[in-house]
């Protein structure tokens, strides 16, 4: 009974709770919208100036010629007992470059000498002897064999040639040990000298130069901007030369490298004594001036384009494209995208 009244109470609510649903609804009011200020972003910048650049450098130069003699010895694994040349010396045909170290023939060569010395003293006794002999046999108007004589003469005299042939056969041979100048010249290439280190037949002990047909050659990237004519102030031993950059035809040379190659000589004067074989020569690469310069800490580039960003109004931060032209130590020519004055933001 009691569930039954709860339903009919329900029932009767029911249409009360439709039409209050049916009535109308409010729209939902949003709230406004909310306006922020922007702050002002400061920048450090770098500002676009005028200038000169130039684009500088040093290259190496080294000492060559159009004819040059190489220098071995003709024995092989004979200890060297020393080079006694440096690259750079002026030497004379049949100077001493290189001796090697062979003792006992210099000590044979003494003995042969001695023995040498010893024939002959007993050589000239017999003649005196013979002398004085003939002299008393004639006073006494006498007779005298002269059969002994003659043979010891004569066998101490054919001692004496074969000691003869045998000095000058080890004179030859010991003349082998030493290695002098095929011709006179400048030394251009030596071997370096070690400690037991031996002789070989193929090594180049010294090479020697014609100084007529010699000239410093620059090889590379900086030899490309060299022409016939051109002058350098080059470096050597701590003094400055003018050089002229020659026709390496007409001067006897032949390029065999691959790389670009250009021969220097000197415009005026020329060393007086020994010099080494290496120098150097300032070059100027470009030069331009009164242009737009720029520090590369404000430069970005990519593989697709070069640009920088320029600050406009104190607050924009503006992209221009860049064209760049010389640079040196890190500071480039701006050929366009800029302007004097402007304000650029650098990196980081």
């Amino acid at each position: 009974m009691k569930k039954l009244l709860i339903l009919i109470s329900l029932l009767l609510l029911l249409p009360l709770l439709v039409a209050c649903f049916m009535l109308p609804m409010e729209e939902t009011v949003l709230p406004p919208t909310a306006s922020f200020a922007h702050e002002t972003t400061s920048f450090n910048t770098i500002e676009v100036v005028r200038g000169d650049i130039s684009v500088e450098s040093t290259a190496i130069v080294n000492y060559r010629s159009a004819r040059y003699f190489h220098h071995f010895f003709g024995v092989e694994d004979v200890p060297i007992l020393g080079i006694f040349v440096n690259i750079g010396d002026m030497v004379a045909e049949g100077d001493v470059l290189a001796v090697l170290d062979v003792p006992e023939i210099m000590e044979e060569f003494e003995e042969l000498t001695r023995n040498r010395a010893r024939l002959q003293l007993e050589l000239n006794q017999l003649i005196d002897r013979q002398t004085v002999l003939s002299r008393h046999a004639l006073a006494e108007d006498r007779t005298i064999s002269n059969t002994e004589f003659n043979r010891r003469r004569d066998s101490l005299r054919s001692e004496i040639a074969n000691m003869d042939a045998l000095i000058a056969l080890l004179y030859d041979i010991n003349e082998e040990m030493y290695l002098r100048a095929a011709v006179s010249g400048i030394v251009s290439q030596v071997a370096s000298f070690e400690d037991g280190m031996v002789s070989n037949p193929v090594q180049n002990i010294a090479a020697i130069s014609d100084p007529d047909v010699s000239a410093f050659i620059v090889q590379g990237i900086w030899a490309r901007y060299m022409l016939p004519g051109d002058r350098y102030l080059m470096t050597l031993d701590g003094v400055d030369y003018e050089m002229v950059v020659i026709d390496h035809e007409a001067a006897g040379f032949v390029i065999v490298s691959a790389l670009s190659t250009v021969f220097l000589d000197f415009a005026n004067e020329r060393p007086t004594s020994t010099f080494s074989n290496q120098g150097h020569i300032h070059i100027i690469a470009g030069q331009a001036h009164d242009v737009l310069l720029l520090p590369h800490t404000a430069i970005r580039q990519t593989p697709e384009r070069t640009f920088t960003y320029v600050l406009e109004e104190g607050r924009f931060r503006v992209l221009r494209d860049l064209e760049l032209g010389l640079e040196h130590n890190g500071i480039f020519e701006i050929i366009s995208g800029l302007e004097e004055g402007d304000l650029v933001i650098p990196w980081g």
